[in-house]
């Protein structure tokens, strides 16, 4: 099994990464209870990946003493560059991934829609797991 092989400070990161997904998904349920609430749920789902920063943060200054240092804007500048066409491979996958569910909402009742979309996701968290 991979996970017998990984190390101790691996393992943190998963750690690391589940309980942001935890606390993002009590957020989901506590604070969005109709379809006007959906700027909450695209801020809910932000918070997602900045917890886990921030978690990810915390745990090398903890472990490694290592520290945060920004860097200069035009270093950004070129880094954004370097990276688009990645982050616009990664936007439009995860785009298309949810176009089955766009287009069921446009035929289906809202009940199979959810239906679809959690059975749709049993996947994706699976593979968090390995």
């Amino acid at each position: 099994m991979a996970f017998s092989r990984q190390t101790g400070h691996e393992i943190d990161c998963y750690y690391q990464c589940g309980i942001a997904l935890v606390l993002s998904a009590d957020g989901f349920f506590a604070l969005i209870h109709s379809e006007n609430h959906l700027y909450l749920y695209c801020i809910c789902y932000a918070i997602t990946f900045l917890l886990s920063a921030i978690l990810g943060i915390l745990l090398a200054r903890k472990k490694y003493g290592l520290k945060v240092r920004l860097c200069r804007i035009t270093d950004a500048i070129i880094e954004i560059k370097d990276g688009w066409y990645l982050f616009i491979s990664q936007a439009m996958s995860k785009i298309f991934s949810g176009i089955g569910t766009t287009v069921l909402g446009a035929v289906a009742t809202v009940s199979a829609v959810g239906i679809y979309s959690a059975i749709y996701k049993i996947p994706y968290i699976m593979v968090l797991f390995f």
